[in-house]
């Protein structure tokens, strides 16, 4: 049973919260980790942000018109600065053209970090054979860069799309 201490900081022992959450009221404050032992570059041991939620993601292409969705579904988690995304978008192109994106996060990505995953892809059937699309966050950015996975990473654009088009895709990167 956890005993109301008053004035006292220092507690021993574990400690029960039986009714209620645990509320840091303080920005920049969180659960210190520093009696671990730390690894080689190391360079933060406060774990001071968790947050999950939704997003949309919204399908852009870089030359002319805008597509239409048909459905956009995006989920995150976000764990001190890395930000977990994943979801489904469906769409259709509507004669738009060049290299295609998906915008929309929930976070920039930092200065000097790229972030990856992977995206399983239906009703894409201008695509090559066996070639998948690989997703890619680059740094300071907000948008997830799609590429083919055909081993020279070219940009997805609209010669590999066409109406009615659809995927889901899995990507993690750390916020700015």
């Amino acid at each position: 049973m956890l005993k109301a201490v008053i004035n006292s900081p220092i507690r021993s022992g574990d400690q029960t919260i039986l009714n209620g959450n645990l509320v840091i009221g303080t920005a920049g404050k969180g659960i210190d980790f520093s009696a671990d032992p730390s690894a080689a570059g190391m360079t933060s041991e406060l774990l001071d942000d968790y947050e999950e939620g939704t997003w949309t993601p919204a399908i852009t292409y870089s030359g002319t018109n805008t597509p239409t969705h048909a459905v956009q579904i995006g989920r995150y988690t976000k764990i001190g600065r890395t930000v977990s995304v994943s979801g489904y978008v469906y769409w259709d192109e509507n004669g738009s053209t060049g290299d295609v994106t998906l915008g929309g996060l929930p976070f920039a990505n930092a200065a000097g970090s790229y972030g990856v995953g992977s995206c399983y892809s239906f009703f894409l059937t201008t695509l090559p054979v066996n070639i998948s699309i690989a997703c890619v966050v680059f740094p300071n950015a907000s948008a997830i860069t799609l590429f083919l996975n055909d081993n020279a990473l070219t940009a997805l654009n609209n010669t590999n799309t066409d109406n009615d088009q659809g995927f889901y895709f899995s990507v993690v990167y750390e916020a700015a």
